[in-house]
């Protein structure tokens, strides 16, 4: 586990704060009264704090003491040292390698043949660290040591050491997990996470604080911290990431864009999202990817990035290296090291005391299956209803809490809004289940969010506005889109001059003798040729349209659904249909240059029943994320509480006979 630590030494103008692991919580999370009363603590920062504990196990050999502590240590990011047994006493030197920040140290295991193991270590001169800290971490590994049939038991009912990434494998969870979404015409967005050891939010939110006064052309906008969990939101204009890249920018990009940096100190995870704007191009990936990672690192103290390289014109090729299965093997490795994060989380989150919930929403894939390419292209004749839902988003949020949102959609994900996204997602059908961790409590339907493109608003007035509505207020912003079209262009012919060699004989030989050229003379002449017939053809045409962004806020109960700590939760969900508001143009009110706010007089969504059997996964991903088989197998389903009205179904709608309507009306 790891703990906070301070530096004794100045660096700037303030006291820099490091992290530090230490071995993780076991899968059994208590500790030997023992091994608590053995411990003992001495030193001081100048010379060197020392930490020492010991627990006896009978019948435990000094040999199998030791084996035993490598694969704990190993299994928990330590680099294995040296070891001996002999004599009668084994002994074991493991090491934490130096992160982002903290400095390494060496921890000494000493075994006895009477069963008792002795652990003790000696922190580098000018780091601090609470006594308490260091007793609950030791003994809590300690307690992970077993004897015989035991320690058997232990290992076949899965209580081995869980994944404890090591700070470089923390870095390379980061590297691994960067991914980029979406197209520059929407803007792309660009996102990874990772996973640390016991996170302090109030420390990490000071190192990435820390980090953005040192970057040029970045600054915090908005700063949240709420219990163990945080988000902060940074703009960073892209001339700063030729501060710190040595990758060129393109000229001209200059536009600053968000950032958001997510953190869950009870899950000890950190993600970073970044969403370009529309039509920003020219942002190198790599230099995202460097700054994102280092970010992550300050936040779960992680190793440091180092600076993406400059492309090489040369390439040496090794022919005693098979580079083909090289590269597989690399591959291969990153897909286990993101099974073993994602699965890591998923057991903290239930550790935690947190719910996996499974909500459905509509399979935009599925939807679109059959669709065109072409007609789902901005500007295609498919797109407006894509982008819409796309975008369209439920908003729920705790019952207790307000400032507790959990957002469910299609593109609300954990690689496109970050930690508190889906953190993965299953299809079945029409419906897609989204997989959140949620904190325990109720939660009900707030609102949701969506964009019309190609789309203008109607004729408007204030005339029945107001400022207390009954069901809800809608909220509209006009945006301005970019579209591609076909069209016919006429293109005039083109000619081209030529240069054509000509060769003719200057001389022949005199009558009598043998005919023939004696000699020749080379010229040239040029000639207007047709290069291109020219005519009507078809060209892409860029425009812009008009188009609405909508945010609605309920202000009647619609659903509600209850999460319960460690409960793996299925149930209900909504599809929002482009017609599903009904606002009322007479009651709307300006509060901003391109934002309108008008009273609706109903909202309409479809109800998703949730279901068991939609969760069947297959024998070989079961081999694979042997987690989420366990948590599948333990889920149950619970309907949600709707306080709306239902209608009639519409036959030979996409939504007859998958999701009812229901309706919030106006009183």
């Amino acid at each position: 586990m790891q703990m906070e630590l301070v530096h004794g030494r100045r660096r700037g103008a303030g006291w820099i704060v490091v992290a530090l692991l230490l071995l993780a919580v076991s899968a059994k999370a208590w500790s030997s009264e023992a091994c608590l009363a053995n411990f003992t603590h001495g030193g001081d920062i100048a010379t060197g704090l020392t930490f020492s504990t010991s627990r006896t196990i009978p019948g435990l050999s000094p040999q199998d003491a030791i084996d035993q502590y490598k694969h704990i240590a190993a299994a928990q990011g330590f680099k294995i040292g040296r070891d001996k047994v002999r004599h009668g006493q084994g002994e074991l030197v493991i090491s934490q390698l130096p992160s982002i920040n903290a400095a390494g140290f060496d921890m000494h295991v000493v075994a006895s043949e009477d069963g008792k193991v002795a652990v003790s270590t000696t922190l580098p001169q000018g780091l601090s660290a609470t006594p308490k800290a260091f007793s609950d971490n030791m003994c809590e590994a300690l307690d992970q040591l077993g004897t015989g049939s035991a320690m058997a038991r232990g290992t076949a009912a899965g209580d081995a050491p869980v994944f404890a990434p090591s700070p470089q494998q923390r870095t390379d969870l980061c590297l691994a997990n960067f991914a980029s979404q979406g197209s520059s015409v929407e803007g792309r967005t660009y996102s990874t996470w990772s996973i640390g050891m016991a996170m302090d939010v109030s420390a990490a939110v000071a190192r990435i604080k820390q980090f953005v006064r040192a970057t040029p052309d970045a600054r915090l906008t908005t700063e949240v911290i709420h219990g163990t969990r945080a988000s902060l939101t940074l703009s960073l204009g892209t001339p700063a990431l030729t501060e710190v890249s040595v990758l060129p920018m393109a000229r001209g990009v200059r536009d600053a864009f968000p950032i958001r940096i997510d953190l869950d100190a009870s899950l000890n995870a950190a993600s970073f999202t970044a969403h370009l704007n529309p039509e920003q191009a020219g942002v190198n990936g790599d230099q995202l990817d460097y700054i994102g990672c280092t970010m992550i690192a300050a936040a779960v103290s992680g190793t440091p990035i180092p600076l993406p390289k400059k492309a090489s014109r040369f390439h040496f090729h090794n022919p005693f290296k098979n580079e083909k299965k090289a590269a597989q093997k690399k591959y291969d490795a990153q897909i286990d090291l993101m099974r073993s994060g994602r699965t890591l989380l998923y057991k903290r989150a239930l550790r935690a005391g947190k719910a996996i919930v499974f909500l459905p929403m509509l399979n935009v894939e599925y939807k679109y299956a059959h669709a065109d390419i072409k007609s789902m292209s901005p500007g295609g004749d498919s797109y407006p209803a894509l982008r819409f839902d796309q975008t369209a988003n439920l908003v729920w949020h705790a019952v207790d809490d307000h400032n507790n949102l959990l957002k469910v959609g299609e593109q609300v994900t954990l690689w496109q809004e970050g930690l508190f996204g889906a953190i993965q997602t299953m299809t079945a059908g029409k419906s897609r289940y989204g997989i959140y961790i949620v904190d325990p409590g109720s939660y009900e339907l707030a609102g949701l969010t969506y964009q019309l493109p190609h789309t203008t608003l109607p004729p408007l007035s204030s005339k029945r506005w107001s400022e207390h509505p009954d069901v809800g207020v809608a909220s509209f912003a006009i945006t301005r889109n970019a579209e591609f079209h076909d069209a016919q262009a006429w293109f005039d012919a083109r000619f081209q001059d030529v240069t054509v060699d000509d060769s003719y004989c200057a001389l022949t030989r005199t009558p009598g003798s043998d005919a023939g050229c004696v000699s020749w003379v080379d010229a040239s002449h040029v000639e207007n040729r047709l290069v291109d017939p020219g005519g009507w053809r078809t060209v892409t045409e860029k425009s812009y349209a008009g188009g609405v962004a909508v945010s609605v806020k309920l202000n009647q109960p619609f659903a509600r659904f209850e999460a319960r700590a460690g409960q793996v939760l299925v149930t209900d969900g909504f599809a929002v249909t482009p017609d599903s508001l009904a606002a009322d143009p007479g009651a709307c009110h300006q509060v901003g240059e391109n934002l309108i706010d008008c009273v609706f007089r109903s909202l309409t969504l479809f109800r998703i029943p949730g279901k068991l059997d939609d969760l069947a996964i297959s024998a070989d991903t079961a081999r694979q994320v042997p987690m989420a088989a366990g948590f599948i197998a333990r889920a149950q389903y619970r309907p949600l509480a709707v306080y709306a009205t239902r209608l009639e179904e519409t036959p030979g709608t996409y939504e007859a006979a998958w999701a009812n309507p229901y309706r919030v009306p106006l009183k």
